[in-house]
């Protein structure tokens, strides 16, 4: 029974609909009712709707992008000659310093009294030798005797002079003028000698250093302007030329170093930043130059751009395109520099498409 309801309730849906669609038909009949014409059919009477431009002409420079990182110029590490314990250090990471300013202090009281000692055995080895030679001359000593005194005297001379040059070693200053950019070692640890305590760089004139492959060398020269941007000042742009080309490529990557000298009064440069380098190859100028994107390509890959005729109709003319930059295209070939250019909607258009300009640019 409750089966039967439902089988019902849907043949009564069912009519309803039909009934309905077929007052709706008869309504429309009635009324002249005519269904809107699809896009297709909008675009085939009035035009495919399009943006065009004209070529123009401008400067166009070639240029080759590299990545960089900016080097200190000059770099120091500052390590100890002898073994001793760290007593001070008197710069922080960052801290200014200027050349020959003292950096580093290490225990010296063990070797001051050794000097004292060696300076004690010197005035000794002095006195021993007048007084030999005073006896060689009167002829109380052979002469052995005498060069026994003279070997004893530059030996108490030699280790004199050591002990004063560890004492002196235990003040460490700084070989050049720039920032503290490491502090390896703290007070109280071993100086450890040869090992670093303290790395200084001079950033006062700072090098961006760039890789380049082996196919870009050929186009790079020492005195070749570049152009040098940061992320840290994005407003900002250094106008340099290339230094130095390392004559050699890396094993492994095969990419050649060149550098470029920068001279950082400010201090705005700083070692590890991150550089966009624009080097100058050529600069084109009075070109015949289109938007990247006006460009397209055909079935069989030949780029080429739509021109529209008499504001009505498209049609696809090949072009050889030259160098780019900036998302604007050198053009070769021989364009109308007056005629109208496609540069939105062109990927819908044939040959004899008709067109409807909604912008010109």
């Amino acid at each position: 029974m409750k089966k039967k309801k439902i089988l019902l309730i849907v043949v009564l849906i069912i009519t309803i609909g039909v009934i309905a669609l077929l007052f709706i038909r008869a309504y429309r009949a009635k009324k002249g009712y005519r269904a809107p014409p699809s896009i297709e059919k909008i675009q085939e009477e009035e035009g495919i709707p399009v943006k065009t431009i004209s070529p123009v002409v401008r400067d166009l420079e070639e240029v080759l992008l590299v990545d960089g990182s900016v080097k200190p110029e000059k770099k120091a590490v500052i390590t100890s000659r002898i073994d001793r314990i760290i007593k001070e250090i008197t710069v922080e990471e960052g801290d200014p310093v200027r050349k020959d300013d003292l950096v580093v202090h290490l225990e010296k009281e063990a070797l001051e009294s050794n000097l004292q000692a060696s300076k004690t055995a010197l005035e000794e080895a002095e006195r021993d030798f007048k007084r030999a030679q005073a006896l060689f001359d009167s002829g109380a000593i052979a002469r052995q005797d005498l060069d026994q005194a003279r070997v004893d005297l530059l030996r108490a001379t030699a280790l004199h002079a050591g002990s004063r040059e560890r004492v002196r070693d235990t003040r460490i200053t700084s070989p050049l003028t720039g920032l503290v950019s490491r502090r390896y070692r703290e007070p109280g640890e071993l100086s450890d000698k040869g090992k670093p305590i303290l790395e200084i760089v001079d950033i006062e004139n700072v090098e961006v250093h760039c890789p380049v492959s082996e196919t870009q060398i050929k186009d790079v020269h020492v005195g070749q302007p570049v152009r040098i941007t940061l992320d840290a000042y994005p407003d900002r742009v250094w106008e340099e030329t290339i230094t130095t080309i390392n004559p050699t490529a890396r094993e492994i990557s095969r990419l050649f170093t060149i550098k470029i000298a920068v001279e950082n009064p400010e201090f705005l440069l700083r070692p590890g930043m991150y550089a966009r380098v624009e080097i100058i190859k050529d600069n084109h100028r009075g070109i015949l130059v289109l938007p990247q994107e006006a460009i397209i390509k055909d079935a069989q890959g030949q780029p080429g751009v739509f021109i529209v005729h008499d504001g009505i109709t498209a049609s696809f003319t090949a072009v050889t395109p030259g160098i780019r930059k900036l998302g604007m295209v050198e053009i070769l070939s021989d364009l109308d520099r007056d005629c109208r250019v496609v540069v939105s909607g062109q990927n819908r258009l044939e040959n004899g498409s008709k067109v409807k300009i909604i912008s010109d640019l």
